[in-house]
């Protein structure tokens, strides 16, 4: 949070006019609602891709902001923003990238020793997989993808706070079960429906 504040202050000529991190959050904190809030932090810091340099910079060296909490339409949008920009740039990688993935929990859900497979699979896949993982899963609707990655039980995995600290908002444990409830709810429902459209 200091290096947010630094960075604020050092576009602000005047030192009487400068704030304090307390000051700085009592701000956010006593605006009611998620646009007020977000108003103030636009003036702040700049809208979305038009903060100030150093402010930009020191929030990419936060590597998460959690001054504010929204609820889960506006996290979406900000997923659904962030996987449209890597999909753009890497679509061809992420296409592999999620075949790959697809074969390999294929052979754990087959396998005899799938706990033993997921404990491997596990040591070998970062943080940052698993976060990839859990938004494709939130704007994706790829039932049998996804089905897969719930009988592993990788989307378990965003509850552990080393994956919730880098998630927009970083939401707290429950949230995160309450999502991954969602997506499988709406796994299995598209799986019935397909079941059903097959025998008719």
């Amino acid at each position: 949070m200091w290096k947010i504040v630094h960075s604020i202050n050092s576009r602000i000529k005047i030192a009487e006019s400068q704030i304090e991190e307390y000051e700085f959050l009592e701000e956010v904190d006593k605006r009611q609602g998620f646009e007020s809030k977000w108003e103030y932090l636009k003036c702040v810091l700049g809208g979305i891709d038009n903060e100030y340099p150093e402010v930009k910079d020191s929030l990419m060296d936060a590597g998460s902001v959690s001054f504010y909490r929204t609820d889960f339409d506006h996290r979406k949008y900000y997923y659904d923003l962030a996987w449209q920009d890597a999909a753009h740039k890497y679509s061809e990688e992420i296409n592999v990238y999620l075949r790959k993935f697809d074969f390999i929990l294929c052979h754990v859900v087959g396998s005899k020793r799938k706990l033993k497979y997921k404990k491997f699979l596990l040591s070998q896949i970062s943080k940052y997989d698993i976060v990839l993982l859990y938004f494709y899963a939130l704007i994706i609707y790829d039932p049998d993808f996804l089905s897969l990655v719930l009988k592993v039980g990788l989307l378990d995995e965003v509850q552990r706070d080393e994956c919730r600290f880098i998630l927009f908002d970083c939401p707290s444990s429950e949230q995160v079960a309450a999502e991954i409830s969602s997506i499988s709810n709406r796994v299995n429902k598209s799986l019935k429906s397909d079941v059903a459209s097959a025998a008719v």
